[in-house]
């Protein structure tokens, strides 16, 4: 059994916190309760949670282990740790000395962050995670060369996208154009300014702090009740700004998958690689496609009235799952594998 302890290091006040540890097993096929990442991630949580036939990253794609995995998650930390992971949501170049300092020195040492390199640049002004590599065994990033890259996928993403009941009722369920979704209102990329002019020539609805306009539990109020209450409004929309808050290589996250799950059609502002992460390449719009904003909005108010350029762009592309065989390897690589995948790499390694 491989233990491995999660702490949460505080930056700000130079503090850490032991949160909870995960009992990894190996090989084990029997006595294994399959259970959802949500529950994984809720608190008290001790089911088993198993996964069969992923690939182990080790930093590359395609070695194939099929085998079991089973992960125990408990909020006690009473056994002697095989790894530390530490998560870090506010990087420094300066090392939290309880790392440098840690009691066992036995203890493999990992991080692990889902902050971009230009976000890290606040604390750390090389924005490198190989300077975190000095101090640690593993690394756990979106970054796909990481030892152990995570992405916002899941196993379940490919069924979510080309599976999905209501696919033929996406059109009728349009009733407004574009909607928005932003808390951080100061970030460097521009992307308030981008908003405002396309809000001159396309009607944009932002139920977010940023350029708010619209209030959801008006609009939407049987969203309220509902376990994704944010799937639920964006159902409604033709499109979805999804504009990430830095233009990083392999930052792909949820604001692209989301409205992809619901057939609204991501307006993509991001990672210059986003097509490396997309089911297809008509599953999106990408903002660099055009001169200017005007240009785009002008496609956009296409898209809305032509209805088989509309049925492409949310339901035609869906038809085409079997030819993205690079999107399929990746949804193997989200957080509900990671911990598992971690083990493995251990257990090979060390």
């Amino acid at each position: 059994m491989i233990v491995v302890e999660v702490k949460k290091k505080d930056t700000w006040l130079r503090r850490s916190e032991n949160l909870k540890q995960y009992y990894c097993y190996l090989n084990e096929e029997s006595g294994i309760e399959t259970v959802s990442e949500n529950e994984l991630r809720s608190k008290n949580n001790n089911k088993f949670l198993s996964f069969e036939n992923f690939e182990n990253s080790g930093g590359l794609l395609g070695n194939d282990y099929s085998r079991l995995c089973s992960i125990k998650l408990t909020e006690k930390t009473t056994l002697g740790a095989t790894a530390v992971m530490w998560v870090d949501d506010h990087p420094s170049l300066e090392i939290d000395p309880d790392i440098i300092n840690d009691k066992d020195p036995g203890h493999l040492r990992i991080y692990f962050s889902m902050e971009s390199r230009t976000n890290r640049k606040v604390h750390n002004p090389s924005g490198d995670f190989l300077i975190q590599n000095y101090f640690y065994d593993i690394l756990m990033t979106y970054e796909m060369n990481s030892t152990i890259p995570l992405n916002y996928l899941n196993l379940n993403m490919e069924s979510e996208l080309y599976l999905n009941n209501e696919i033929e009722n996406y059109k009728k369920s349009k009733k407004f154009k574009v909607a928005y979704f932003a808390s951080n209102c100061g970030d460097h990329t521009g992307r308030d300014k981008f908003v405002a002019e396309l809000s001159n020539y396309i009607e944009v609805h932002s139920f977010g702090k940023c350029r708010h306009n619209a209030d959801p539990s008006i609009l939407f109020p049987s969203c309220k009740s509902c376990n994704f209450a944010k799937e639920c409004i964006l159902k409604n929309f033709y499109f979805t700004l999804a504009l990430e808050n830095s233009y990083d290589i392999d930052y792909v996250t949820e604001k692209f998958y989301e409205p992809l799950k619901v057939g609204s059609i991501p307006i993509y502002r991001g990672a210059p690689n986003v097509a490396k992460f997309s089911p297809h390449e008509d599953s999106y719009i990408n903002t660099n496609d055009f001169q200017n904003v005007k240009s785009l909005a002008d496609y956009l108010h296409n898209i809305i009235e032509d209805d088989e350029l509309h049925f492409q762009k949310t339901i035609g592309w869906r038809s085409e799952r079997l030819k993205n065989a690079q999107f399929r390897n990746l949804t193997k690589f989200g957080f509900d594998s990671s911990i598992c995948r971690l083990c493995f790499h251990i257990k090979e390694n060390y």
